[in-house]
């Protein structure tokens, strides 16, 4: 069965300012992950895009959704953003090759 591995790569943007709004930025950016989580994993059975878009096929083990997120003190420096890799895999089992 062909297996694909897909990566995201979410930024969101932090303003200048005091730490302050570095931690409601970050608290925003885990939300927004939160509900990418949520998006990925979907419901099951319902392979479109307005349902989910985790596997093609199947609904993984749980855990099998990585998230490493960037050193934040590097990303706001570098690129006034906040950072993360989400990597996940799908199977596809109606490839007919």
């Amino acid at each position: 069965m062909p297996g694909y591995q897909l990566v995201l790569k979410p930024v969101w943007p932090v303003r200048a300012g005091s730490a302050d709004i570095a931690e409601k930025e970050q608290q925003a950016f885990d939300t927004a992950i939160g509900y990418l989580l949520q998006r990925i994993r979907g419901l099951f059975g319902d392979k479109t895009h307005g349902g989910r878009f985790l596997p093609v096929a199947e609904v993984p083990m749980e855990g099998s959704v990585q998230v490493d997120y960037d050193d934040p003190e590097q990303t706001i420096q570098a690129t006034k953003s906040l950072r993360a890799t989400v990597t996940y895999w799908a199977d596809d089992n109606e490839f007919v090759g």
